[in-house]
């Protein structure tokens, strides 16, 4: 925006009420806008930080503007981490590189994952020698938060353990908190729950039925998050005893629950099986060999036996790489992405915009929400 026009707008600002300027106009504008606003005067700086006006501004925003993509991406020619927003505005659909947090480790050292994104803050971890950090990231305001690591797993080595993480918002307690399950492998260590919350700035451990059993997973397996509730699909084990759960945890009240496994599932690999959202609904993602896949959604919430098949995909020899809250499915095939609609398919070819491997891809919403 060149001076002039900001210096007209400024200027048609003077002869508007204030209640029409502060409560119906720039709730409604881009986050870019509201950066540059700020500096106009001392009430648009205090009104535009302030607790209400970024909730009416999420409000909007999260009803007028369609969900976008973060895609992580394993640069090997560049030898660094790099995160692309994918961008669909119904004329063509584009990347945009992110310009990165500068107390993010983006080298190729150690491991990197996106543990979650809610309402325009984007939850990173990163692992490099026995160090395990959190960061909370708003990538339109730039601002970056880096978590404390919880004292008791800090000399704890990597290799021994795994562990699930997720992070999402406490709507009654209006709280957004990351939570981390570790585990090991030896009968001596059972698994054990944290919960770092962004109101305390502290973490805190919660005794839960996972402390009777050693959980498995592969890598770093994050949950998906459902109406203040995170799932994450893990084997149990305690003394021969071993099943499969998909593991519910309620970030206000701190329950977790052990969900069965469902009959039609028995023959598949939990470190193989997507979950995400649809429409406030817990969903999964099945594989029908190289035919494609189904998409079966949980329809009532307590009800573990409301599952249903709402849908199926056949679109051939492609990756499930993720489900967004939008309806759309994105799946790969070597460097083609293909964003797959129930009733069309639209497709894009990424190999001229990025070099090495896709890493993660989460659903993201452009908001003023603070990490601090």
């Amino acid at each position: 925006m060149n001076c002039d026009i900001q210096s007209s707008i400024i200027d048609t600002a003077t002869r508007l009420p204030d209640h029409l300027i502060l409560e119906h106009i720039l709730p409604k504008l881009p986050v870019r806008s509201l950066l540059r606003f700020k500096s106009v005067c001392k009430k648009w700086f205090d009104t535009i930080c302030s607790h209400h006006f970024i909730k009416s501004h999420l409000h909007y925003f999260s009803s007028a503007l369609p969900r976008r993509l973060i895609l992580l991406v394993n640069d090997y020619e560049r030898y660094k981490y790099v995160f692309y927003l994918l961008c669909d505005d119904k004329r063509k659909t584009k990347l945009q590189e992110l310009v990165v947090p500068s107390n993010f480790d983006k080298s190729l050292r150690g491991n990197v994952a996106i543990v979650g994104s809610c309402d325009g803050l984007v939850c990173l971890y990163h692992e490099l020698n026995h160090r395990r950090t959190f960061y909370l990231w708003n990538p339109a305001t730039r601002e970056c938060r880096e978590i404390d690591q919880i004292e008791e797993i800090e000399e704890i080595d990597p290799f021994m353990f795994t562990a699930a993480y997720g992070f999402g918002y406490g709507s009654f307690i209006d709280d957004y908190r990351i939570i981390a399950i570790f585990t090991a492998y030896t009968d001596e260590f059972r698994s054990q729950l944290y919960i770092y919350s962004t109101k305390s700035g502290k973490w805190k451990r919660v005794i839960c039925v996972l402390d009777n059993y050693r959980v498995s997973t592969i890598g770093i397996h994050k949950g998906v998050t459902v109406n203040d509730r995170i799932y994450w699909p893990l084997r149990c084990r305690n003394h021969g005893e071993q099943f499969n759960s998909i593991v519910g945890f309620d970030l206000v009240s701190e329950q977790l629950e052990l969900n069965p496994w469902m009959s039609w599932l028995l023959q598949e690999n939990e470190a193989d099986l997507p979950l995400f959202e649809i429409k406030d609904c817990l969903s999964l993602c099945r594989y029908k060999d190289d035919s494609g896949f189904d998409v079966w959604k949980l329809k009532k919430r307590e009800d573990w036996n409301s599952w249903e098949k709402v849908f199926g995909f056949n679109v051939g020899c492609v990756n499930f790489v993720h489900f967004s809250t939008s309806g759309k499915c994105l799946t790969q095939h070597l460097k083609q992405l293909k964003v797959v609609d129930q009733g069309r398919e639209e497709s894009t070819d990424l190999g001229e915009h990025y070099n090495g491997h896709l890493w993660e891809v989460e659903d993201y919403l452009e908001s003023f929400v603070s990490p601090f």
